[in-house]
């Protein structure tokens, strides 16, 4: 895979396999609904099939939920410091 430009896409990634290492993911690496939600904001993720602006328009409503539960789209013991 080549993602051009990168943007965030390596903090993505670290992100998700951190999670799935520590066992925050389900068994096909997805995180809850919430974290899922703010991930996808952040780094501007899509799942494949659901049309991208019913997507748009649910993590909208989803994403500062999992913010003011403590949800973050990055964790140092992931990615290391900023």
């Amino acid at each position: 895979m080549e993602v051009r430009p990168a943007l965030g896409v390596e903090t993505a990634l670290e992100t998700l396999f951190g999670l799935a290492r520590d066992g925050k993911t389900n068994n096909k690496g997805m995180p809850n609904p919430l974290h899922g939600a703010l991930l996808a904001r952040e780094y501007e993720l899509f799942l494949a099939g659901p049309p991208i602006p019913i997507q748009r328009a649910g993590t909208a409503v989803l994403a500062p939920i999992a913010r003011l539960l403590g949800y973050r789209t990055r964790y140092e013991r992931y990615s290391g410091p900023d």
